[in-house]
């Protein structure tokens, strides 16, 4: 295996750094900027933080074996002198010196690297392809919420030597934020799940959001992919210039088309022609967007170069990350949700339920029923529809409280992918 370590000096080069202390060793292969996850021999960064805190994680990475630390802090003498067999560099701006640090490193791997974009639907996609990609190779991708201009380069700074493919997740608010991003990174396929509404409060219209979405091509290598989600109206359409589009979808013709569905209470199966041969995928967690999310990975699979029958292993043994009893709150002027393993709507009433029954599942519904039993029928029919679409248990509230809608979701990822739903369709 090749080694894939860097110099001090190199790393002052590429910082523009001060050394405070060059210690016992001369070169480096790892970095964390988390000290809960310090391995021995890591070179931990020092992130500003909130509460004032640096010179703590810093002590603690060392004492728990880190090699070194980066940071934009005075480092007391007491620090310097306790660990003089440590590596200390002190950086004018940290932030700046990740991502330098991270454009390096990324040209020492020759390897596949995915970068996913999307309104919505990111955080699955990834766990999905990483999964499917682990049945061939040694798989780093993003933990957790690292998807800005800090998590991104932290999550290559954490690639490990072994390292043969990556998945890395890109989130955005504004223009010219995955630009950078996709620079760093530089990667050999380029997924974009959706464009929605998230984020057009930053951008205008959702043909903004879609240009700040493509930027991802800006850092796309050469002979570079991209694969597109093809039932998205603003994703079917978009120029990729010259890099190759792959698509996936249920409802049009794609590279990747799902048919033959049978949605189930504990996941779904469908069909798909791969080289003229019909296959069957199992998704091992229910609603369509785990369907598209499998399709994506089925796209990402074949294009790594992994055998169909390892492809359908990895969607059939993937599992969601997240905490299910996270409480968290989210604010739109259109809605207000508060989240824990059930997010309520409080402010969704019957007559909005039912329009939004109508279009999402596409009904063909003339009239609401206006007596008060026919309309209790209608809700329940609402419901299952409802939770074929969403892929989870939905209620809605008869009596006092009719028309409030109680869905299950299992991380924040699955819940956005509910919410666009809704805000989308009002």
């Amino acid at each position: 295996m090749e080694r894939k370590n860097i110099t001090v000096d190199k790393i002052m080069e590429i910082c523009e750094g001060e050394l405070i202390s060059r210690g016992k060793e001369s070169t480096i292969n790892s970095f964390c900027a988390d000290t809960r996850k310090i391995n021995v021999g890591d070179i931990f960064i020092s992130l500003k933080s909130e509460k004032g805190l640096e010179m703590q994680y810093i002590k603690e990475a060392l004492q728990k074996g880190a090699r070194g630390c980066i940071t934009e802090q005075d480092i007391p003498t007491e620090i310097i002198e306790n660990y003089k067999d440590r590596i200390i560099i002190k950086v004018k701006d940290i932030i700046y010196a990740i991502q330098k640090l991270a454009i390096y490193k990324r040209k020492m791997y020759d390897i596949p690297v995915i970068a996913i974009t999307g309104s919505v639907g990111k955080t699955s996609t990834k766990d999905i392809i990483a999964n499917v990609l682990k049945q061939k190779f040694d798989v780093a991708k993003t933990e957790g919420n690292y998807n800005n201009h800090i998590g991104v380069p932290i999550t290559i700074l954490n690639w490990r030597e072994n390292t043969n493919a990556a998945v890395v997740e890109m989130g955005m608010n504004h223009e010219g934020e995955i630009s950078v991003l996709t620079n760093i990174a530089k990667p050999t396929i380029a997924v974009i799940t959706n464009i929605g509404t998230a984020h057009i409060g930053f951008l205008g219209s959702r043909e903004n959001i879609l240009k700040a979405k493509l930027e991802i091509l800006e850092g796309l290598t050469k002979n570079g992919k991209i694969i597109i989600n093809n039932d998205n109206d603003m994703l079917s359409n978009c120029k990729t210039g010259e890099y190759k589009k792959i698509t996936y979808g249920i409802k049009n013709k794609s590279n990747y088309t799902a048919y033959d569905i049978n949605r189930l209470d504990y996941g779904s199966n469908y069909k798909i022609k791969i080289d003229d041969k019909e296959e069957e995928i199992m998704v091992p967690i229910s609603g369509d967007h785990f369907i598209y999310n499998s399709l994506c990975a089925i796209a990402v699979g074949r294009e790594t170069g992994i055998e169909i029958n390892k492809i359908i292993e990895g969607i059939r043994t993937f599992s969601i990350t997240g905490e299910r009893n996270e409480t968290k709150k989210v604010n739109d002027e259109n809605l207000q949700l508060e989240l824990a393993n059930k997010v309520i709507a409080e402010e969704l009433s019957v007559r909005a339920t039912e329009a939004l029954a109508k279009k999402i599942c596409e009904d063909n519904i003339k009239e609401v029923p206006k007596k008060s039993k026919e309309k209790d029928v209608f809700i329940v029919d609402v419901e299952e529809k409802l939770r074929n679409i969403f892929g989870t248990k939905v209620n809605i509230s008869k009596g006092k409280k009719k028309g409030k809608i109680e869905i299950e979701y299992y991380n924040e990822d699955d819940l956005n992918n509910i919410v666009s739903m809704l805000l989308e369709d009002n």
